[in-house]
């Protein structure tokens, strides 16, 4: 345990200026990158119609989603109540979106990047469309 507390405070100086959205859809993407490759490396070429995309698509969504509670609620400390619609909406899209492009593309390879670069764009988007929401309803 210690030493994945450790890993994670290394990573602390380039996630920082992300954000807590940025860093959502970062975790989001890179695992909906990860087992795309994966599951792209055990088929021996992967193959999909877009029922099978959508089908995929939701299943890493519930699985990152999952996954950004433990880590938001158990190890960070955040209430289930506050994280739980935001990151949801984080985690839909950017499983969507990375499953989609991965698949326009054929990209497998490099799914893992994929999901990262898509996840901190999406992330950070949402990230801005918050903070302007918020503004506009102060105003």
């Amino acid at each position: 345990m210690k030493l994945l507390v450790k890993f994670f405070t290394s990573l602390n100086i380039f996630t920082k200026r992300l954000g807590l959205c940025g860093n959502v859809g970062l975790i989001a993407g890179a695992i909906a990158g990860t087992f795309l490759m994966f599951l792209d490396m055990r088929q021996g070429g992967l193959i999909m119609n877009t029922t099978e995309a959508v089908q995929v698509a939701l299943m890493l969504t519930l699985f990152t989603w999952m996954f950004i509670q433990f880590v938001l609620v158990i190890l960070a400390r955040l209430t289930f109540r506050s994280v739980a619609i935001p990151s949801f909406v984080n985690c839909l899209l950017t499983c969507f979106a990375v499953v989609f492009i991965v698949r326009a593309l054929g990209l497998y390879v490099i799914a893992w990047f994929i999901g990262i670069v898509v996840g901190i764009i999406i992330g950070m988007l949402l990230c801005r469309i918050n903070f302007i929401f918020n503004r506009l309803i102060k105003n």
